[in-house]
């Protein structure tokens, strides 16, 4: 069996798959293929990849006023953002990121856009500057936001909401809109809108390939098969943990609870653990599975 361990700021996967058998012949269902469709799940996966692996500031939405802007215009209204984000970084701003998916309004079919980005320069430095201007506080999520002065005058409404509590679900709203498996949302068939399905800035961070001694290999296959998989085909197994869980089950210190009635798994002290289901205390290093049988007290 072979792994792949990919890591983000936020969890972990470890995907399991399983040896080829050079042997053995694998007949498929043969079918065309969809390339748009491919190429969407890849622009989803690699969208959702680049906004969980970077530190984002704030949620930018553009709006386009027809009186600034062609707002028909999909190809040169994309090209002219783009020109501007890349004069930030080259004039303004080195350290400028961002992080741009484009939607197509169900009703009136106007462009415009959603974002992450994040500024080297201080708030301060962009209210000096004049490049922000501040708005009041959203009361539902008690975060400030601002107008975003430099695409408002040649844009339309531009607004930049400051991201106060750092979660990858901003990221999978934003990315929702690329759409997966002829995915629609509100009816509407997402495809690319320009010449690319989302627009990034140079230089963002990609999820990192973790490369592990044998021990701590042992170590996790050990204690993966005794969770449940968040995603499993006949190929392979994918399992997502946190931080905190990679880093005990590496060095083989991971406890676990087995409820022998729901089948559900999850970490417990191992006392506790004891008196009511299977406790797996793992130690994978030196090859052993520890179980404490349920009491009978």
């Amino acid at each position: 069996m072979e792994m792949s361990v990919i890591a983000n700021k936020y969890f972990v996967d470890i995907v399991l798959f399983k040896k080829k058998d050079k042997n053995s012949v694998i007949l498929y269902e043969k079918k065309e293929r969809d390339y748009e469709e491919e190429a969407r799940v890849r622009a989803f996966r690699q969208c959702v990849e680049y906004g969980l692996n970077n530190d984002w500031q704030y949620f930018l939405t553009v709006t386009l006023d027809d009186k600034k802007i062609d707002s028909k215009n999909h190809n040169y209204v994309i090209k002219k953002l783009r020109k501007d984000f890349a004069h930030i970084r080259e004039r303004y701003d080195k350290e400028f990121r961002y992080l741009l998916v484009p939607e197509l309004s169900p009703k009136s079919n106007r462009l415009h856009f959603h974002g992450l980005v994040r500024f080297g320069k201080s708030l301060e430095q962009l209210k000096n500057d004049g490049e922000v201007k501040y708005l009041g506080v959203n009361k539902r999520f008690k975060n400030r936001f601002y107008r975003y002065e430099r695409f408002f005058k040649k844009f339309g409404a531009s607004r930049l909401d400051e991201i106060v509590r750092d979660s990858p679900a901003i990221v999978y709203y934003i990315a929702a809109y690329l759409g997966k498996g002829n995915r629609k949302i509100d009816n509407r068939t997402i495809d690319k809108i320009g010449s690319r399905y989302y627009y990034n800035s140079k230089g963002l961070q990609a999820a990192s390939r973790i490369k592990l001694e044998k021990t701590s290999a042992d170590n996790i296959i050990a204690a993966v098969r005794h969770m449940p998989a968040t995603f499993q085909n006949e190929f392979l197994q994918k399992f997502r943990l946190t931080k905190q869980q990679y880093e005990d089950i590496v060095v083989g210190r991971y406890i676990l609870r087995y409820d022998m009635l729901t089948g559900e798994v999850f970490q417990n002290d191992a006392e506790k653990a004891c008196s009511t289901a299977i406790c797996l205390g793992i130690n994978a290093s030196l090859g052993t599975d520890k179980v404490c049988e349920r009491s009978t007290d």
